[in-house]
């Protein structure tokens, strides 16, 4: 049982190389490790303008959603900062899985407050720059579970969408002037780009069941061969062994009597 409700993972990253910056994952939630890598396969396959090579003309932000197995992810992704946040739902706790609008609100309130929190903490030029390691802002897990405590309060308690504090609600409408039309547009392609990402899910998952099966065929050509050369030795030692002691017997019994 997720010990944060029904968000089980959140994964910040940059958008252009796919660098991910920092993350949380419940670790009571028995596919963690599913979370993880099927949050860093939604990062590589996002395709918006904010995730092209050429982003000088990329602007806005972008939500995007799809269903896989017993988990919903969320992805936001915003040109102006160049980052991408991925939250992990899981469908069984939540409070009303029927409610397509209930459970959009409360990610996207979830993604707008770790966005906001985030660039408060850190500067662009900062998580921006060459020289970042992957998880170098580890540190920032302790701030989004807190950032996933506050959006369950206000779940809980009815309210409206949850921004951070005055200067990070500033900034944001900053980055996106039209964020509650882009919030409500999310519902309205919430259906279209969930059978988008599940298709290259699904694509990503064939291609590794592929590269598995190639790494048995592999290993069990190597086993064979070895086996094949095993069995050619014994072959030859069947073949010619008796006839060669015989001739080494018979070579002795002559140089016995000869010399």
């Amino acid at each position: 049982m997720a010990s944060n409700g029904c968000f089980i993972g959140v994964l910040v990253a940059r958008t252009h190389d796919h660098v991910p910056l920092c993350s949380y994952t419940d670790e009571n939630y028995g596919s963690a490790n599913t979370v993880r890598q099927q949050s860093q396969r939604i990062l590589e396959r996002m395709q918006t303008p904010a995730s092209n090579t050429d982003r000088s003309q990329a602007n806005g932000s972008f939500y995007q959603s799809f269903d896989h197995k017993d988990c919903i992810y969320f992805a936001f992704q915003d040109a102006a900062t160049d980052l991408t946040i991925v939250a992990a739902l899981n469908k069984l706790l939540l409070r009303n899985s029927g409610d397509v609008n209930g459970t959009n609100r409360l990610a996207c309130g979830l993604l707008d407050l770790v966005f906001a929190e985030f660039t408060q903490s850190f500067s662009v030029g900062e998580f921006g720059a060459k020289h970042v390691r992957p998880f170098q802002y580890s540190k920032f897990d302790g701030a989004i579970q807190r950032c996933i405590a506050r959006v369950l309060q206000q779940d809980r308690s009815g309210a409206g969408a949850v921004v951070g504090g005055a200067g990070g609600s500033a900034g944001r409408r900053q980055v996106n002037p039209n964020y509650e039309a882009l919030r409500q547009e999310l519902t309205d392609v919430h259906m279209v780009m969930r059978k988008n990402l599940e298709d290259l899910m699904t694509r990503g998952e064939n291609l590794e069941t592929v590269n598995s099966y190639s790494d048995q065929l592999v290993d069990h050509s190597a086993k064979y061969y070895a086996k094949t050369v095993r069995m050619n030795r014994m072959r030859l030692v069947k073949m010619y062994g008796p006839p060669a002691a015989v001739g080494l017997c018979f070579a002795d019994i002559l140089l016995l009597i000869f010399f």
